[in-house]
């Protein structure tokens, strides 16, 4: 995670001049919150959206049940599915991951196994308090990757930070749920 958080922090800082506004989702997330604990300077203000600290036991049992199944050649599809979508959501979303999968089959998956195992082993919740980026933890409390505990957690680890818990939506539920973008575009526009 260290190296893709890096990898980032190299990519904004030859892009642009000075701190910037960062939002990442999921993995993205974890990305993100690395960032911000190894190049302060890099993020003006952090939008973490589906992700905290660290995955948590039961996160990280799914997501290596997921690469085990994608390592041995399969999808991966109905344990994906039961992170991403609600229960009565799943087979169908089991089916548009497995004919996604079945497409991209000659796609070599070594890199997302790689980020996989790399989100496995991230943790900064020791961390969490170097952040100096103005933080907005945005969650759904039925995400089944991770639980409202670690949202709070994480929210609570960072100095200032918000957290924002949708109370009947999951993972995925998250960025559609109806408030997310004026949540997001209402912490983006106070003043720093």
């Amino acid at each position: 995670m260290s190296t893709l958080a890096a990898a980032h922090a190299r990519a904004l800082e030859e892009h642009f001049e000075g701190a910037v506004d960062v939002l990442g989702i999921s993995t993205g997330g974890a990305i993100a919150l690395q960032l911000a604990v190894d190049a302060p300077s890099a993020a003006r203000r952090l939008v973490i959206v589906a992700a905290a600290s660290w995955l948590g036991d039961v996160g990280r049992k799914r997501l290596r049940a997921y690469a085990e199944r994608v390592a041995n050649g399969g999808t991966g599809a109905a344990v994906l599915a039961s992170v991403l979508a609600p229960p009565a959501l799943r087979w169908v979303t089991a089916a548009g991951i497995w004919v996604t999968a079945r497409r991209e089959r000659a796609i070599d998956p070594g890199d997302m196994l790689a980020t996989i195992d790399a989100e496995c082993a991230f943790d900064v919740t020791p961390r969490l308090g170097a952040i100096t980026a103005r933080t907005l933890v945005i969650a759904g409390a039925r995400d089944h990757a991770f639980s409202p505990q670690l949202f709070r957690a994480t929210a609570d680890g960072i100095p200032g930070a918000r957290l924002i818990l949708y109370p009947r939506a999951g993972h995925l539920g998250t960025m559609l749920h109806p408030r997310f973008g004026s949540d997001v575009a209402a912490f983006l526009a106070r003043p720093l």
